[in-house]
């Protein structure tokens, strides 16, 4: 898969991680005696599918550290272009918790 394709599956995966990749399941359990339900959420099988497509290649460079990232690794904000994904602007998670320091 290229930069540019896997730019573009991220941009869409992300920007339709709710309402398409991640469902709402409800269950029911047992506690001190009473049934009770509560909501979790889960990935569709096409999501998990894509997720792990998307952590699974060392495709973009940090402009920061240096290091090949996978897409999953990148600290990608809905600003954030394809173009500028692909061109290594965007850079890693690791380095820009780092950068915020406390504020963070």
């Amino acid at each position: 898969m290229t930069k540019m394709e896997m730019a573009i599956l991220g941009k869409e995966f992300d920007k339709n991680y709710y309402s398409k990749y991640h469902v709402r399941v409800t269950e029911t359990y047992k506690y001190r005696g009473q049934i009770k339900t509560r909501n979790t959420y889960k990935f569709t099988e096409e999501g998990e599918r894509i997720l792990n497509l998307l952590d699974s290649e060392k495709l973009f460079r940090c402009p920061c550290c240096g290091e090949m990232k996978t897409y999953g690794e990148l600290e990608i904000w809905d600003e954030d272009t394809v173009e500028s994904i692909v061109a290594d602007k965007v850079t890693c998670a690791l380095c820009y918790e780092e950068k915020m320091g406390e504020d963070l």
